[in-house]
């Protein structure tokens, strides 16, 4: 049985970003809101892994100690000097800013684990080209907060040139619940230690896809709307100290200037259609310089091809689930941290059964239309033999309709 688990999630305990002139919280998120998302998303482990921070993982820990579907992870995205790295089963902070090698061995002696986090980011500090020559346990492979075409793809890439060296990672880096529950890696077991086990035996799979452009403009609006709150409170003098929640520390360390400030860059920025603009911006920028990017990805993989075959199988809705379900125990994945890789469309099929034929719907001489599903795939040439056996023995259909049709894959997806 394999289990779900959010490797790399978020909390207000990783406080506020600074981003050239921009000041805004990192998270809102309480850590008790992520452990009720996580559990309503089916994930059976979470890590929370806040910046530079440990004392929301715990609390989340303590707070997920009353469910018994759920076990949480202490973690920490550390920032050190050389890029951030994640940290797993810590039991005191991993203080940021030093090098990356001294930062791995204060993570080891504490028996945790290490993972490099969007390891090939251009936007983000990362590790880059480093993790050829460092003491860690896995590498990201899917990043849920990297929409670019480039980050993902260059991690998947120098993952597979390098089997069994790594295990793959793949965490949604969620700040808010907005952008939960799109991706997330899957292991053999039930619980953390299950999950430890799968990270030292490379036995982890990742899955899923980064979350909608839509789920970020959700999360940023999110995060305005609560400074905006938190800065009114402080100005009414109705803030009340907290010394341990970073983002309450903040607002009452800035003076009334600065607050006005920030309400009225949080009110514009409010103001429809703004954040879709603002988000379209930012997105078509990463387009555009992802582009650029994997056009200089070593290529070697992609210029290679092997045969494969699209296969294309029409059956009634009602045996969709069925079908795919056979087909997936039968094939090797296609694709990286993938599986049951289907496109379906809505059709009608139409025909005539004659005298003498056995039909799973309608009756001989008289013209049936039937509401199907067509189901397209693509499997490997030594797949492609065992497929059509298991299509053709199950489908309900006396005599099914198959198309078989020859294309190439690239290497790299196989």
């Amino acid at each position: 049985m394999n289990s779900k688990v959010d490797t790399h999630v978020h909390t207000y305990f990783s406080g506020v970003s600074n981003y050239k002139v921009l000041r805004f919280p990192e998270s809102i998120t309480k850590p008790e809101t992520q452990v009720d998302c996580a559990r309503k998303n089916g994930m059976n482990v979470l890590c929370i892994t806040d910046h530079d921070a440990v004392k929301g993982a715990f609390e989340a820990q303590k707070y997920a100690k009353q469910f018994d579907d759920i076990e949480v992870v202490v973690g920490e995205e550390v920032t050190s000097a050389d890029g951030e790295v994640l940290a797993y089963w810590l039991n005191e902070l991993v203080p940021p800013g030093l090098p990356i090698e001294e930062t791995l061995d204060l993570i080891h002696e504490q028996g945790g684990v290490a993972v490099a986090p969007h390891p090939f980011s251009f936007y983000v500090a990362c590790l880059r080209d480093r993790i050829m020559d460092l003491d860690l346990e896995g590498i990201e492979v899917i990043n849920g907060g990297h929409v670019d075409a480039f980050t993902n793809m260059k991690a998947q890439t120098v993952f597979k040139e390098h089997p069994g060296r790594w295990a793959p990672f793949s965490g949604s880096d969620a700040h808010s619940i907005y952008t939960t529950g799109y991706n997330w890696t899957e292991f053999e077991g039930s619980g953390a230690e299950d999950f430890r086990k799968a990270i030292l035996n490379k036995k982890t799979i990742a899955c899923g896809q980064p979350a909608p452009a839509f789920k970020q403009v959700q999360w940023s609006i999110e995060v305005v709307l609560g400074a905006q709150k938190m800065l009114l409170k402080s100005l009414a003098g109705k803030l009340e100290a907290d010394p341990d929640n970073p983002l309450i520390s903040k607002m009452l360390s800035i003076n009334d200037v600065k607050k006005i400030g920030g309400l009225i860059g949080g009110f514009l920025y409010l103001l429809p259609p703004i954040p879709f603009i603002a988000e379209f911006a930012a997105t078509t920028w990463l387009k555009k310089k992802s582009y650029t990017l994997v056009n200089e990805i070593d290529t070697k993989f992609l210029t290679e091809r092997d045969q494969a075959y699209k296969i294309c199988v029409y059956v009634p809705v009602e045996f969709s689930d069925k079908m795919m379900d056979a087909i997936d125990e039968v094939v090797d994945p296609l694709y990286p941290g993938y599986r049951r890789a289907f496109s379906i469309s809505e059709v009608t099929g139409t025909w005539k059964p004659v005298k003498g034929s056995h039909p799973y719907k309608g009756k001989p001489g008289k013209i049936e239309k039937v509401q199907e599903n067509k189901i397209e795939f693509i499997v490997k040439e030594k797949d492609l033999k065992r497929v059509l056996m298991k299509i053709k023995e199950i489908h309900p259909y006396e005599e099914p309709m198959i198309d078989v049709s020859p294309t190439y894959a690239w290497k790299s997806m196989l």
